[in-house]
């Protein structure tokens, strides 16, 4: 019910209800709603999944990336809707290109995974490399430069498997 109070009339979300959408917040729950999607055992039962508002979502989502000019933002939106439709599959190569060296630490480690399941594994090697460049290891624990963003637990645990193997990407499935 809140996702829903909170999704904008284009079909994005923003930090508050009645905000704007925001391109990070839009992209962050249309990641959370296709893993819920994928794990049906997780909603009482009941309670169906909501697809219209994961429809609205991948609209608004779009709306977003085609409306910024801001490759960051692009980056985080092309990761989360490259698994939802054929059409959004060349997005995150897009984003590689053109946004080369304006894309943060953190937009990189998402953009990644995306890249590769989108089979442009050179692309993903290449921002790989790149956002691997802002990270330094102390031990067995690797850190991103303080001034960068944040790292969330997916992207640590691609910076993670990536020190320890660093011939190899690996990729969530694509329907």
């Amino acid at each position: 019910a809140l996702l829903s109070r909170l999704q904008t009339p284009q079909g994005g979300w923003g930090w508050w209800e009645n905000s704007t959408a925001d391109p990070y917040i839009t992209a962050r729950v249309l990641v959370a709603l296709r893993a819920l999607q994928q794990r049906p055992g997780v909603l009482p039962a009941g309670i169906p999944f909501p697809d219209n508002l994961l429809r609205r979502g991948i609209q608004g989502s779009k709306l977003l990336y085609d409306q910024t000019s801001l490759w960051e933002e692009r980056a985080y939106l092309a990761a989360a809707l490259a698994p939802l439709g054929d059409e959004f599959r060349p997005l995150p190569a897009e984003v590689a290109t053109r946004g080369k060296g304006t894309l943060s630490p953190a937009a990189l480690f998402t953009l990644a995974p995306a890249l590769a399941a989108t089979s442009a594994q050179e692309d993903a090697r290449r921002v790989l490399d790149e956002a691997l460049a802002h990270v330094f290891t102390f031990r067995t624990r690797a850190f991103l430069d303080a001034h960068d963003a944040a790292m969330d637990q997916a992207e640590a645990a691609l910076v993670e498997e990536a020190i320890a193997d660093q011939t190899q990407i690996e990729a969530p499935e694509l329907d």
